[in-house]
């Protein structure tokens, strides 16, 4: 409320009906303004939902990603089990003498009596089995990669979870913000309702006062028609003074009478100047009170305009947040496919090696070929290079068991 609306309010008593309209018009300009604070903050409330299921869908893919992750680690473990127990079964194989036929077959049926070359394939055998457990932890090593990444998914995870929470508790603070916005507009509802109030009383003031007008301007009129018969009485006494001395004291006592009532009314005009002022004590109140409703509404737009920088610094927040997340995200998933393709080629490794195997144990006559061609795949499956290739598949002895070695060296 400015110094032009109070200077004008002052002069109400020249105005009474422009007045009320205007306090009317000013009571609802309040009302409207505390209806579009209240309207902007559903809008944030709205706009915090919405973040809130953004979060929960980015939590729910942070799950899905640690589930993967979990999936892949136990086919990594299952790989590796599957080839510790191949491990055992070629230690097995070659301590009970299940695999001898190897050497027969690639050795033309010769014996193994030299204690050198059952000592040389144990040596061979002792390397690729070195070379197997090194990369067997190469790949340990990148599960356990795999394992904190998971992990970190797993934070990712908990801050998601604990942004929420803070969505939540600054969302309790936004209603607590909107429950005084509200109240504040119950303020303005009842100041427009004491406005009202107070256009009735005026409005009875007003009627009221232009009654008191009227009666006093017909008392006027009768005063002035009373000193009129004075003056007259006055100047027929001044006629007969001389004649009607008792005639005189009559008209005397008669003008006594009409100072008497003059003096009534004068009364009468000192009351309603009484009243006037009350008014004007009133209406004064009036404006105080409006001008406190208008400090309280700039104060409540002061606050949220600090909740709206509160919100931009939130955004900023949680776009860094969904930055990392996503990098993290993006990190654990190449990961993961480095897993997939050590652990496909691991598969097609361990695939060569029982084809070599089975084909052996099963088809005697074959032997030769078997241990030629398979030592071309395990060469290029398994990356076994400085190998001494002879007619005959002696390649193999880099994967066969002693007597297979002994045997070769018997025969050359």
């Amino acid at each position: 409320m400015n110094q032009s609306q109070l200077s004008f309010y002052k002069g109400y008593l020249r105005n009474n009906t422009e007045f009320a309209s205007t306090l009317r018009t000013a009571s609802s300009i309040n009302e409207e303004k505390v209806e579009l604070i209240l309207t902007e903050t559903e809008k944030v409330l709205h706009g915090f939902e919405e973040l809130s299921l953004q979060e929960e869908n980015s939590l729910a893919k942070a799950k899905e990603t640690m589930k993967d992750a979990q999936d892949k680690h136990e086919y990594n473990n299952r790989s590796v089990r599957k080839f510790r127990s191949l491990l055992k079964e070629l230690a097995d194989g070659h301590k009970e003498g299940k695999l001898q036929g190897y050497t027969n077959g690639c050795t033309k049926g010769g014996s193994f009596s030299s204690k050198g070359a059952v000592a040389e394939a144990i040596k061979r055998r002792t390397v690729l089995t070195k070379t197997w457990i090194e990369k067997a932890r190469i790949s340990g090593l990148k599960l356990q990669e795999a394992k904190g990444n998971k992990a970190l998914i797993r934070d990712v995870a908990k801050g998601a979870k604990k942004l929420a929470e803070s969505l939540e508790k600054k969302m309790a603070k936004l209603e607590e913000t909107v429950k005084r916005s509200e109240e504040g507009a119950d303020v303005a509802r009842q100041l427009a309702s004491q406005v009202c109030s107070v256009e009735k009383q005026l409005a009875a003031a007003q009627s009221e006062l232009q009654g008191n007008i009227m009666d006093l301007c017909k008392r006027v009129d009768d005063v002035e028609l009373k000193v009129d018969d004075v003056e007259g009485v006055v100047e027929v006494l001044a006629g007969n003074v001389k004649t009607n001395s008792a005639q005189g004291n009559a008209n005397a006592v008669l003008a006594l009478m009409n100072e008497a009532n003059l003096a009534g009314t004068n009364e009468d005009l000192s009351k309603t100047k009484v009243q006037v002022s009350d008014n004007a004590s009133f209406l004064s109140d009036l404006n105080l009170s409006c001008q406190g409703t208008d400090e309280e509404l700039g104060q409540l737009n002061i606050q949220v305009e600090k909740l709206d920088e509160r919100l931009a610094a939130m955004e900023i927040e949680r776009q860094k947040e969904k930055a990392h997340s996503e990098k993290t995200i993006a990190d654990s998933e190449k990961t993961i496919a480095d897993s997939e393709k050590t652990i496909e080629e691991q598969r097609k490794r361990i695939d060569v090696l029982l084809a070599a195997v089975e084909v052996g144990k099963q088809e005697p006559s074959l032997r030769n070929a078997v241990c030629q061609v398979a030592s071309l795949g395990i060469r290029k499956a398994l990356g076994v290079k400085d190998v001494n290739t002879q007619p005959g598949g002696v390649e193999l002895l880099a994967i066969m068991p002693d007597s297979a070695a002994a045997g070769e060296e018997n025969h050359q």
